[in-house]
C-alpha cells in the first residue's frame, strides 16, 4: 500500500503542475534536457526503466541500486556547429539497500561574434557560451520490488561575462517497481525542478517534466535476449513526447540498439551498439551511438563504462 501511495504522488502531483498549455521558449538550462550516455541516446532516450549502469544518476537514481559494485561513465558528444559536451556519472554501493550517485557535465562552445542591433554583422568582439552541472543522488531499496531515488544538482550558466552568468541548483526523483512477470519494470521520474533562472532583469523557468517508462523482456535464450522500452514524458515547454527503444544482446558481449522519439522537432531515429570487455578485477563497456537531428545534422556519441 505504501508503494501504491508513493508511486500515485509521483505521478499525479508534477501532472498538476503540468496540466495548463505548453509555453514553448519559456525554459532556459537546455543543457538538461541533452541525453548522457551513448546507451541511452542509441535507445532514443528510453533509458527511465533500464537504468541499470551509472547514467541511472541521470535518468533515474532508483535504478541506482540495481548496479553491482562501483562503477563510473564518461561520455564525449559531438553536437552540431562544433559544440562539445563531456560529461559523467559515478555509483558508489553504500550497501546492501542504498547506493550513491554523483553526475558532471560541461558544454562549450567555440568563439562567436557578439552582434547587436546597430551592429549585425558583428561589434568586432566575440564571447564563448559555456554551460555546467554537477550533482550528487542515492538510490534505495523500499520493499524487494520498489526502488526510490532522489538528486539535487548545481547549474552554471555562462552567456558571457560575470553579469550574464547565473548559478542555481535544481533537483528530481524517481522510482522504480518489479512487476514480477517477464523482467518487466515500471517507472516514474520529474525532474529539474528547482528556482526561476534570472538573467539581468528576465526571469525563466527550468525545463521541469515528468517521464513515465516501462522495459520488459522480449526474447530470451541461451546466448541471445532482447529488451523493449517505451516511455511517455510531457516537459514544461513543448507537447508531450514518446519513444520506443529496442536492445539486443548476444553472448552478453555484444549490443545492438535502436530507438525512435515521436512529438520531437529535431529528433527522431537513433541506433548504436555496444561490447563488453573482461580486464581482471575491471569490466570495460564501450557504447557508441548515431542520433538523426534532421536538419540540424548527425549527432556522434561515445561513452565508457567501468565497473570494479
Amino acid at each position: 500500500m505504501r508503494t501504491l501511495k508513493l508511486l500515485l504522488i509521483l505521478g499525479l502531483f508534477p501532472a498538476l503542475l503540468l496540466a495548463d498549455q505548453p509555453r514553448v521558449g519559456s525554459t532556459t538550462g537546455q543543457i538538461l534536457k541533452l541525453n548522457t550516455s551513448a546507451r541511452s541516446s542509441a535507445l532514443g532516450g528510453a533509458f527511465l526503466a533500464l537504468a541499470d549502469d551509472p547514467a541511472a544518476a541521470f535518468y533515474n537514481p532508483a535504478g541506482l541500486v540495481r548496479l553491482e559494485g562501483n562503477q563510473v561513465l564518461l561520455t564525449h558528444t559531438m553536437l552540431p556547429a562544433d559544440i562539445s559536451y563531456e560529461c559523467g556519472a559515478a555509483s558508489f554501493k553504500v550497501n546492501e539497500t542504498n547506493t550513491l550517485g554523483f553526475t558532471f557535465g560541461g558544454l562549450y562552445t567555440d568563439e562567436m561574434d557578439v552582434t547587436t542591433p546597430y551592429h549585425p554583422g558583428g561589434t568586432g568582439e566575440t564571447f564563448v557560451y559555456s554551460a555546467f552541472h554537477g550533482g550528487l543522488s542515492f538510490g534505495r531499496w523500499m520493499t524487494d520490488r520498489f526502488s526510490f531515488g532522489a538528486g539535487v544538482r548545481y547549474l552554471r550558466i555562462n552567456l558571457m561575462d560575470s553579469e550574464y552568468t547565473v548559478d542555481t541548483w535544481n533537483g528530481y526523483l524517481g522510482s522504480l517497481y518489479d512487476v514480477g512477470y517477464r523482467d518487466t519494470r515500471f517507472g516514474v521520474v520529474i525532474g529539474n525542478f528547482g528556482p526561476d533562472i534570472e538573467f539581468i532583469s528576465e526571469a525563466y523557468g527550468q525545463p521541469l517534466f515528468i517521464s513515465v517508462g516501462v522495459l520488459t523482456r522480449g526474447y530470451a535464450a541461451g546466448d541471445h535476449h532482447l529488451d523493449f522500452m517505451a516511455e511517455a514524458s510531457k516537459p514544461k515547454d513543448t507537447t508531450e513526447q514518446y519513444t520506443m527503444g529496442a536492445e539486443y544482446w548476444y553472448r552478453g558481449l555484444l549490443a545492438l540498439r535502436t530507438g525512435y522519439r515521436f512529438g520531437h522537432d529535431s529528433l527522431s531515429w537513433a541506433g548504436g551498439l555496444g561490447i563488453n570487455i573482461g580486464s581482471g578485477d575491471v569490466a570495460f563497456r564501450l557504447d557508441y551511438a548515431y542520433v538523426d537531428m534532421d536538419l540540424l545534422g548527425e549527432n556522434h556519441q561515445i561513452s565508457l563504462t567501468a565497473a570494479f
